[in-house]
């Protein structure tokens, strides 16, 4: 399961470059629109997230071993 879970970062890590990921790149990760997953959010479904900044304009991040975790729970295929 360790080595599923590396794969998955290490093929999201090269398209994006990054361990921190925004809701717009989550959405194309997951084939979902960012309006599913702000509802997600909004409501405490499935993925952990951070806030960063004040509340007004806060940024919300995403951490690529969260996103793994999700995926492989879900098993959805990264292509």
């Amino acid at each position: 399961m360790i080595e599923v879970k590396n794969s998955i970062i290490n093929k999201i890590y090269q398209d994006y470059n990054t361990m921190i990921l925004t809701r717009k790149q989550v959405a194309i990760i997951l084939n979902k629109s960012t309006s599913t997953i702000d509802r997600w959010r909004k409501k405490g479904l499935y993925l952990e997230y951070s806030k960063v900044g004040n509340t007004k304009n806060a940024t919300i991040e995403y951490t690529l071993n969260d996103i793994a975790e999700y995926i492989i729970s879900n098993k959805i295929k990264v292509v």
